[in-house]
């Protein structure tokens, strides 16, 4: 675990490095049980790290941000250090489509399971979830605010935890200042910095969305220990998506209502899109010496898809919708 000291982010920022956690940041075959595995033993390692940031006696309500958040298995691991912890759920969501695409778009809560908000006490918030740009979590960590007030308790200190990039922790220290509770933020890997459709998060690399839209080259870079960074260099194709649709690598889903299958083909699929395109805008940069990579990834995805193949069935609506984009993608002539 490394401590981040940046002047422009208040609060504790550490970015937790695991053999696993890198395994996800860095190849977006790993999917379904693999990546329940992998999230399990990174969950683990961060829940014995955070004996020497919290009050282990003092309760955790687990704020469980539907479908991605339980993926990242912090609240099973809780269970075997922590006496005391409440599991909630709430579940955000873009009012329009949104997969690599989280501009200018309005949420709603759509679900939420708050019966096991404790009444008069302290509670550690821990929020397990995909940190973008920080919307969805500002949502509903301001109705877990609401109600814990309603019922007579507060919040001691705030834990965010999973993939987490820079301008998400900038917004929500800001938007949450008027509540004066105190944040440690555990970050996988690193701290990210968002990419121009403010979805993507690369370690490094170009962003494909700013170049898809103007046609010229911006680079992205993150906050990443040196050997975590040497760790991941040989593995990692320039400009892809760490966490990708977190909920889409899932093989169950709860989205509320009902357990879904998670839809794993079009993650992989979309996935194998985005690794060749930014393969495209990349190999002519003085810096690139890339291509056994991005040949590894692309046969890992290719031979993914085909195992995952009869999951289409089960999705067939964002199968199909990855299918059609992705033969687009392949005809798009990058100029």
């Amino acid at each position: 675990m490394y401590r981040v000291d940046l002047k422009d982010l208040n609060g504790e920022v550490y970015i937790i490095d695991t053999p696993e956690g890198r395994e996800i940041a860095c190849n977006p075959h790993v999917v379904g049980r693999q990546l329940e595995i992998r999230s399990s033993a990174t969950a683990e390692f961060a829940v014995r790290a955070m004996k020497y940031l919290a009050d282990f006696e003092t309760p955790f309500l687990v704020l469980n941000i539907l479908r991605a958040g339980p993926g990242y298995m912090i609240s099973h691991a809780m269970e075997d250090f922590v006496e005391k912890s409440y599991q909630v759920y709430i579940r955000t969501k873009y009012v329009q489509s949104s997969y690599r695409d989280h501009v200018e778009r309005n949420l709603k809560i759509v679900f939420e399971d708050l019966s096991n908000v404790p009444a008069k006490c302290g509670v550690n918030l821990l929020v397990p979830d995909t940190f973008a740009t920080g919307a969805s979590a500002e949502v509903a960590i301001k109705r877990i605010f609401d109600v814990l007030s309603c019922r007579g308790s507060h919040v001691e200190k705030i834990f965010l935890y999973g993939f987490i990039s820079k301008d998400s922790v900038r917004y929500l220290l800001s938007s949450l200042h008027e509540y004066d509770v105190e944040f440690t933020v555990l970050a996988l890997e690193d701290l990210m910095e968002l990419a121009s459709n403010n979805y993507d998060m690369a370690i490094y690399g170009l962003d494909l969305a700013y170049y898809e839209r103007f046609r010229r080259i911006r680079k992205l870079s993150s906050v990443i220990p040196e050997d975590v960074l040497d760790e991941c260099l040989p593995c990692y194709a320039p400009g892809s998506d760490q966490p990708g649709d977190f909920s889409s690598r899932q093989t169950r889903l709860f989205n509320g209502q009902k357990w879904e299958w998670g839809p794993i083909f079009s993650h992989l699929l979309n996935s194998l899109a985005f690794i060749r395109s930014l393969k495209r805008i990349s190999f002519d940069q003085p810096w690139y010496s890339h291509d056994a990579i991005f040949k590894e990834k692309e046969d890992e995805l290719g031979r993914a898809c085909l195992r995952y193949l009869p999951n289409s069935l089960f999705c067939i609506r964002d199968s199909l919708s990855s299918i059609d984009s992705f033969l687009r993608s392949q005809m798009t002539v990058f100029t």
